[in-house]
């Protein structure tokens, strides 16, 4: 047997063989068959080796929070066939992604309420990807006073003014 990828040749009374290729491509395997006579016949076969792409798993992730807060996630990933695998977090609101090679965990706060699909994405160093989606749900956070005065006096009959600032945790006023 010849198996067309640079690996050591194999030879026997054995017609069945395995064999594992390290690399996506197209190989040429070769078998050589000799009889007791010294008869021989050869065959030839092209064998597409595919990548299957990385595995990915979520490990740990927030289950819910409030805007304003962060969120965390973990994942296990690895190449299919070994190497580094880029991982890319699409938080699903519009904002920022995370990238890197074997980024396995991120944190994103998300600023307002809602429930986006976090989006991950490995790809291996062949070029296969795998992608994985994780719902959040982002509550609504009551807003806050900033400032706002604690003690107040009035006069009977006059006018009288308060003046209290407050933020929502998704930027309104």
């Amino acid at each position: 047997f010849s198996w067309g990828d640079g690996s050591a040749d194999e030879s026997g009374a054995d017609l069945t063989r395995t064999h594992a290729y390290s690399t996506p491509g197209t190989y040429s395997v070769g078998l050589l068959v000799e009889d007791d006579d010294g008869g021989t016949t050869a065959r030839t076969l092209d064998v597409s080796v595919t990548n299957p792409g990385p595995t990915l798993t979520l490990t740990s992730a927030s289950a819910a929070a409030t805007e304003g807060d962060s969120v965390s996630v973990a994942v296990a990933s690895a190449g299919s066939l070994g190497g580094s695998v880029t991982l890319t977090y699409d938080w699903g609101d519009g904002g920022p992604t995370d990238a890197g090679p074997d980024l396995l965990s991120a944190t994103h706060v998300y600023v307002d309420d809602g429930a986006p699909v976090l989006t991950v994405v490995a790809v291996d160093a062949f070029g296969g990807s795998t992608l994985l989606s994780v719902p959040f749900l982002v509550e609504n956070g009551p807003p806050t006073f900033t400032s706002a005065p604690t003690t107040v006096g009035a006069t009977e009959g006059a006018p009288f003014t308060f003046v209290a600032v407050a933020v929502d945790p998704a930027g309104a006023a």
